[in-house]
């Protein structure tokens, strides 16, 4: 009998308890949010979620391009090709 006035007691403590506990995560989430809005290299969304954040996405398509742009066999293949179609303006045979 004493238990059940117990957990009729600590029922409505429970339920507040979970409402601010809830409340706390949800403030914590919006404020780590925010500061984390700048660094798009880090998603805010957890593991297995990541797809789903656009910014995160886009900045890793930007590492993409940014790598095949930069990468030095292509930058000396495109002036290779480049030098060869000067040379060839001035009429003197590719190879």
């Amino acid at each position: 009998r004493v238990l059940h006035v117990v957990n009729y007691v600590l029922f409505f403590f429970n339920i507040l308890l979970g409402f601010f506990s809830c409340a706390l995560r949800i403030l914590l989430s919006v404020v780590f949010g925010t500061i984390l809005i700048p660094r798009l290299d880090r998603t805010i969304y957890m593991r297995g979620f990541e797809r789903f954040d656009r910014g995160h996405n886009t900045y890793l398509g930007m590492l993409v391009v940014d790598l095949y742009l930069t990468h030095p066999i292509l930058k000396l293949f495109v002036q290779v090709m480049l030098e060869l179609k000067v040379d060839n303006t001035h009429g003197m045979s590719p190879i």
